[in-house]
């Protein structure tokens, strides 16, 4: 999964891995692989700042 300005998203897990300019992402393997909570919070700050 990719997420644009995912750089610019605060992600204490460590999860997010950084890419080309602002772009950061995640590797999934499996449903398990999903967190929920987290990659909401993730969607709604990437939100906001295009907002900005």
């Amino acid at each position: 999964m990719n997420l644009w300005r995912g750089q610019d998203v605060p992600d204490p897990s460590g999860r997010l891995v950084p890419g080309a300019r602002r772009l950061a992402s995640v590797k999934l393997r499996t449903a398990a692989d999903v967190d929920q909570e987290l990659f909401t919070g993730w969607l709604r700050r990437a939100y906001e700042l295009e907002a900005l």
